[in-house]
């Protein structure tokens, strides 16, 4: 039998065990010539089957009734983003020749096979999003050639294996969303070839010495937030040396310290997230130097001081979030050339004044919290002219005058404030008001009828006004 023959032969077998639905998506595989399949690429002399790749097609079966062992010329295997569970059989390793082994996005379950690590020519490895049982292999050291190992959020458990650290041209480590122990290995910190690093939302107990983190000079990408990790040491004094730094996440790592002028020098982050640690002191005006910035999380820290005015400058911030800090002072004008802005996040600090009127320039600004605060004054009658904002919260402000009519295009938590003025008959034009909390105010007249006629409404709390007359049927 050629191999060609036999290829088709062991397809054809595994796709006849597949669910009715699946086979049918594969109603081109049908006699011995497999090259013309679906989701099937041959050598250029069309000898063996040299790729598979069936990802999101939706199929659904196991693994376990696919002969590898004669599909033992296939290079690359493709099949990600399905239904297919079981687990991964062993004679996986009889794929001698495979360089890119993709099966994330599935059920799978079970262990990962010994037999896993045979693939010596494996560049990629991708096993995320399924619901393995048990540990990592401890010889994955043995996969001297990868490349790209990613294996998060696929339940994952023990503690990181030391033979990673054998893995000299790993440039891709992800092993995020498991439910990894211990600590990370002290090798994986020599693997100087690293650009990305994520091992976020795992249960370690270890914690990690800066200079082993700034040893990793090509990184990009580090995500070691939410892992009850702790960084031992100064570690924001020497973030500048990671000047490639696209993406980093130390939220929830117990840092220490102020945030220190040389954070601008990283000027190539899109991503910071500093959030839930232990960082004081001012925001420095340099952070106004991350012009490429797009997110910018560091709230609940012990944040003091003004937000510089600088922060005008990161016209690309499309979210800030400063909440829960013990910042002081006005919300600078320069907060209007956000225009990409969809997420200002401030309550909870110390803020006051009114709000400038540039806040009307954020057409694109979708969330706005600046509850338990101080600010004074009245709302911009223009707040939500563009409709895109969804949510509003200013409660626990000393916030006076009318109720802007603008507010009527999104759910807004006005509660606790000096609001006056009348509820107009026009907020029950608007289908997409779900939330209206004006309690605690200064509101008086009658409830308008016409207020039943916003469907979408599901949490009304006009509590503790001055309002009179009935409730409308």
């Amino acid at each position: 039998m050629s191999i060609r023959i036999r290829e088709a032969s062991s397809l054809l077998k595994w796709k006849s065990n597949l669910e009715i639905e699946s086979q049918t998506l594969l109603s081109s595989w049908t006699g011995n010539n497999s090259c013309n399949w679906l989701g099937i690429t041959c050598d250029e002399d069309y000898k063996f089957v040299s790729n598979i790749n069936l990802t999101n097609m939706g199929l659904r079966g196991t693994l376990e009734t696919l002969n590898f062992s004669s599909l033992s010329n296939i290079i690359t295997l493709n099949l990600s983003n399905n239904f297919l569970n079981g687990s991964i059989p062993p004679d996986i390793g009889a794929l001698y020749k495979l360089y890119h082994f993709d099966l994330s996005n599935n059920d799978l379950t079970g262990t990962i096979p010994y037999e896993i690590t045979k693939l010596t020519n494996l560049h990629v490895l991708y096993l995320d999003n399924n619901v393995f049982n048990g540990f990592i292999p401890n010889e994955i050291g043995a996969l001297r050639n990868l490349r790209e190992l990613s294996i998060s959020y696929a339940n994952f458990t023990g503690t990181i294996p030391i033979s990673i650290g054998n893995l000299a041209f790993l440039s891709h480590l992800n092993l995020g969303g498991n439910n990894l122990i211990g600590n990370i290995p002290k090798e994986i910190w020599n693997l100087s070839k690293l650009k990305y690093l994520a091992a976020e939302k795992n249960k370690f107990n270890g914690s990690i010495i800066p200079k082993d983190i700034v040893n990793l000079h090509k990184l990009e990408t580090l995500d070691l937030s939410n892992s009850d990790l702790s960084i031992n040491g100064p570690i924001l004094e020497d973030l500048w040396k990671l000047e490639n730094l696209t993406y980093l996440s130390l939220s929830l790592c117990k840092v220490i310290g102020h945030i220190p002028f040389s954070i601008g020098k990283l000027d190539n982050l899109l991503y910071l997230n500093l959030a839930n640690n232990r960082i004081y002191g001012h925001i420095p005006k340099e952070i106004g130097k991350l012009i490429n910035m797009k997110h910018l999380r560091l709230n609940d820290n012990s944040l003091s001081g003004f937000i510089p005015h600088e922060i005008g400058m990161m016209r690309n911030l499309v979210e800030i979030n400063l909440s829960n800090n013990s910042l002081s002072g006005k919300i600078p004008h320069t907060i209007g050339n956000l225009s990409k802005l969809q997420n200002l996040t401030i309550f909870t600090n110390h803020l006051t004044g009114p709000l400038p009127t540039e806040i009307n320039m954020l057409f694109n600004l979708a969330y706005f919290f600046i509850f338990d605060n101080d600010f004074i004054g009245q709302l911009p009658h223009n707040i939500c002219i563009g409709g895109k904002l969804k949510y509003f919260a200013v409660l626990k402000n000393n916030f006076t005058g009318p109720v802007p009519m603008s507010l009527k295009n999104c759910s807004s938590i006005l509660s606790g404030n000096k609001f006056y003025g009348h509820i107009s008959p026009d907020w029950g034009k608007c289908r997409s008001l779900a939330i209206l909390n004006i309690s605690g105010n200064n509101i008086s007249g009658g409830i308008p009828p016409e207020l039943g006629e916003a469907t979408n409404l599901y949490s009304l709390d006009l509590s503790s006004n001055y309002l009179t007359g009935k409730i409308p049927k």
